[in-house]
């Protein structure tokens, strides 16, 4: 709580959060996590758990919803807020496997409805994501 200068503890049942991610404004925080319900024990669907993060609502701290993206493997979900914070960018990858292709995409949360708007595939394993300002020179 940036306000009071206090520190508050969520717990999220049933999810191993791994990343944090707020929007820009402070209102909601996206937890990236790893969904124990695949098939496999090893491949899980990555979850992003949104919260109220605004500590003069009446609902702070509190889970505001769920948005399953994509599955993972053995690493964490990448999650990144967009500079205007209307999106959430959470990478998915599942490695290749024997003759089954690796799944590596890029889901999308709209953060308005808080739902997945699109999934991206992507060429190779996803790693650490960043945002960089790109301005116009006129050229």
């Amino acid at each position: 709580d940036t306000l009071s200068g206090s520190v508050n503890v969520t717990k999220l049942p049933g999810i191993n959060p791994s990343r944090i991610a707020f929007t820009p404004n402070g209102k909601k925080a996206y937890v990236g996590s790893r969904r124990g319900t695949a098939p496999t024990p090893d491949i899980n669907d990555n979850l992003v758990v949104v919260l109220n993060a605004d500590p003069t609502s009446q609902g702070f701290n509190q889970e505001i919803g769920r948005v399953l993206v994509g599955r993972a493997a053995s690493s964490r979900p990448g999650l990144l807020v967009s500079g205007s914070g209307k999106f959430v960018f959470v990478a998915n990858a599942v490695p290749a496997a024997g003759a089954a292709p690796a799944e590596t995409t890029l889901s999308v949360i709209n953060t308005d409805r808080d739902t997945v708007v699109a999934t991206i595939p992507l060429d190779g394993i996803p790693g650490n994501m960043g945002i960089v300002r790109v301005e116009e020179h006129g050229h």
